[in-house]
């Protein structure tokens, strides 16, 4: 564990971050705390020298670059630290290997002071040498017995520190699969998902339905208001759509404003109605600016819907759903649009579009 995963540690860095935050009037996102605490720690010279220089430039407002900046620093930091893990896993297999190595030359060796004991005792003239047979034999016992103790706290001490790597790599790969300002799925986990979801209906009749959502004129919002406020637009529709799924389901943002649902086993009909709750759900809520309480409207949501078809490459159902919703924006925006096996069924939700 790093000293600054330790509570009190964890604390007073978090202070600093928001701290930091605060004072170049940043929102406190997953991306943006990610990135000031590790400032706050001071450990990364590149990256504190990054983003002092995003700072001078005003670049850091800017989503796209901060998200890069946690790409290299941060996620990438991550990867670097699975491959430092693995090095200390194959350390502490090596010497495992090693010990039981050492452990079966000993036991080896014991075995040949039995062997030759045996011997020893079978000779007529036994009586004389009893006593030093009994002394080699118990010397040798107290040797392997003190070995084996030293041995299994070794054993115990070594399954420790594997759990705790372990433990470790699962909690990194798991963090590479999320996005990290909605906390959904991101494009790696999404693909993980699919070929899972792909694979499972191998020879099956089963299939799902893969929903392409966008947030309606995103970037016009994004250009007027800020990218902390679009941001912020960004994880309230990630709430609807994680609201409206189901535990078995997939909800993940795969960059921008772009998001993708699989509904698992479902038919089309369901994947119709959950997109127009999710568009109902979106179009329904007020957008404050945070630090004025001012109410900035509604936002809204379009998405496509196509089934999976057992066999076909995953690519193809995910251009039907892309094809789906340029259908939707086509129709005005803030609605459904869905293929069936002849064409697109187009639809509406209330509520109304920012433009």
């Amino acid at each position: 564990m790093r000293y600054w995963d330790l509570p009190e540690h964890a604390a007073e860095f978090g202070r600093k971050a928001l701290a930091l935050l605060e004072a170049r009037g940043l929102a406190p996102s997953p991306v943006n705390y990610d990135l000031w605490f590790a400032y706050a720690v001071g450990e990364n010279r590149e990256l504190m020298r990054s983003l002092d220089l995003a700072v001078e430039s005003g670049s850091i407002r800017d989503l796209d670059h901060a998200c890069a900046l946690h790409t290299k620093y941060i996620a990438g930091a991550r990867a670097g630290a699975v491959d430092d893990l693995t090095v200390t896993l194959q350390t502490q297999i090596s010497q495992l290997s090693g010990l039981l190595k050492g452990v079966h030359k000993e036991t080896r060796a014991f075995g040949k002071t039995l062997d030759t004991a045996a011997d020893q005792l079978g000779r007529d003239d036994v009586i004389p040498h009893l006593r030093a047979i009994v002394e080699s034999v118990a010397a040798a016992t107290q040797v392997m017995q003190a070995r084996n103790e030293v041995l299994e706290q070794q054993l115990e001490t070594s399954a420790m520190e594997v759990r705790v790597l372990n433990a470790r790599i699962e909690e990194i790969h798991k963090e590479a699969l999320i996005d990290p300002l909605t906390g959904l799925a991101n494009r790696r986990g999404l693909e993980a998902k699919l070929q899972e979801a792909t694979s499972n209906r191998a020879g099956s009749n089963r299939s799902f339905c893969v929903l392409m959502g966008d947030v309606d004129h995103f970037k016009q919002f994004n250009d007027k208001w800020g990218h902390s406020t679009g941001d912020q637009v960004l994880r309230l529709v990630a709430q609807a759509f994680k609201a409206h799924t189901q535990d078995g389901d997939t909800v993940a943002r795969i960059g921008g404003e772009e998001f993708v649902v699989i509904l698992a086993d479902t038919t089309l009909e369901r994947a119709v109605g959950v997109a127009e709750d999710i568009c109902r759900a979106v179009s329904s809520k007020k957008v404050v600016r945070r630090a004025t309480g001012e109410t900035l409207g509604t936002v809204t949501v379009s998405v496509g819907i196509a089934r999976y078809q057992p066999g076909e490459p995953i690519g193809d159902v995910i251009e039907r759903a892309d094809a789906c919703m340029l259908a939707a924006k086509q129709a005005g925006r803030n609605g459904v649009a869905a293929q069936t096996d002849r064409h697109v069924q187009t639809g509406s939700a209330k509520g109304h579009a920012l433009h």
